[in-house]
């Protein structure tokens, strides 16, 4: 009964998106949807509401999404965006290289809606190649997502190694295959077939690019520092980066605040803000833990229970944290009556993340769509066979272990 309630409660958010409704919107509805299906009392619903509006994560997130609109207008101002891709151009000469390498080095940084922040440096590296708002969607978004596998800066790592007690690097090296996947299937279907016509442009050797380059990407490599080494908030981080920002390149405060004014979006904050009241109201309603409960008295071999409770869950929150948090404490449970083994919790990240990929509510999926103004249907064509990579990587893994 629960998985049908998720099945509409999915399937009227996907109706409302293909309405072309504000998300924040539908995503609200979707909260109030969930109460009336779990039949939820007035109270229950505002308390949901409350704990995604006060949620540690939504202030963050705003807080990292406004500074990363700000951030980048800077850089784009400064020219200091022009420069880095510049450079890159000149040190790497196949510029599809060059706008997969962005989003993925970006990636390296854990931030929910990062990818909103290398999306200009995708469409700056594209001029000139007559790629499609879908191309480029596709190419800005996968490329982001090759690292929450491997880099155990992501959370969602080092919850599931604490939930099953299996080793933090034991999983990373057990995951690479999948890294590998999403960058193989990024290759293949993003960049391959792309027309570059305009390496030719280029001139010069590689010294004349080094220097540029780095000076380019100290805003980066200070946001980096600031928290790896200093353990300081990215949003916070970037906070520190734009002040300097502002004084190095002089900005009066007239400037400062008509950057701000015209850098933040406040349609893509309240997308931000639905959806934490969606996932604040779902946590409450007791939906997730009543799904895993009904998987577990099924009586359905443990492999799909592994791989489709987790994809459930991914797809609806679209956060790696959230698949774990509430789907691996069940699993280790099943596994450790039926035999741990690490290779099925393996199998299990790999159902969740493909369906965190997949999620319309994953946050750097939506910003990544509108930066570029790309269609839900265009994006999913393009995200669909490489997702299925994953699928077949894990599969076959837990064949051959």
């Amino acid at each position: 009964m629960e998985l049908i309630k998720i099945f509409l409660i999915f399937a009227l958010i996907v109706f409302f998106i293909r309405l072309k409704w504000n998300l924040g919107l539908v995503m609200i509805i979707g909260a109030l949807f969930v109460g009336l299906l779990f039949a939820m009392s007035p109270e229950m619903i505002a308390k949901g509401i409350t704990n995604g509006l006060l949620d540690t994560t939504t202030i963050q997130l705003i807080l990292a999404l406004a500074m990363i609109m700000v951030l980048e207008n800077v850089l784009r101002k400064t020219e200091n965006l022009q420069r880095m891709v510049n450079s890159l151009k000149g040190l790497v000469r196949d510029h599809r290289i060059v706008m997969a390498l962005m989003p993925a080095v970006i990636g390296l940084l854990p931030s929910i809606g990062g990818a909103r922040f290398s999306a200009p440096f995708v469409e700056e590296t594209s001029k000139g190649m007559n790629l499609s708002p879908d191309k480029k969607s596709f190419i800005n978004y996968w490329f982001r997502h090759p690292w929450e596998f491997t880099i155990p800066l992501y959370p969602g790592l080092i919850l599931a190694s604490g939930i099953t007690k299996i080793p933090l690097n034991s999983i990373i090296i057990a995951q690479i295959p999948f890294s590998i996947a999403v960058i193989i299937g990024g290759i293949f279907f993003g960049l391959r077939g792309i027309k570059d016509d305009t390496q030719t442009q280029v001139e010069g050797g590689v010294e004349k690019h080094l220097l540029p380059l780095f000076l380019s990407f100290l805003p980066l490599i200070a946001i980096f520092l600031l928290v790896l080494a200093l353990k300081l908030d990215v949003g916070i981080s970037m906070i520190v980066v734009t002040i300097m920002l502002f004084l190095i390149y002089r900005y009066s405060f007239k400037d400062v605040a008509n950057t701000i004014k015209e850098s933040i979006s406040f349609n893509n904050l309240f997308i931000v803000v639905g959806i934490m009241i969606f996932k604040g109201v779902l946590e409450k309603s007791g939906a997730l833990p009543a799904l895993s409960d009904s998987f577990s008295a099924s009586g359905l071999p443990v492999g799909i229970i592994l791989f489709i409770l987790p994809f459930i869950v991914g797809i609806l929150t679209g956060i790696t944290v959230a698949f774990v948090g509430v789907t691996f404490p069940l699993i280790y449970l099943m596994l450790q009556q039926s035999g741990l083994s690490a290779d099925l919790m393996i199998f299990a990240f790999a159902g969740g993340y493909t369906g965190v990929l997949l999620s319309p509510v994953h946050v750097c999926l939506i910003l990544t769509k509108e930066y570029f103004d790309a269609k839900w249907s265009g994006i999913y064509k393009q995200i669909a066979i490489p997702s299925l990579l994953i699928i077949i990587t894990a599969v076959v893994r837990l064949w051959i272990r």
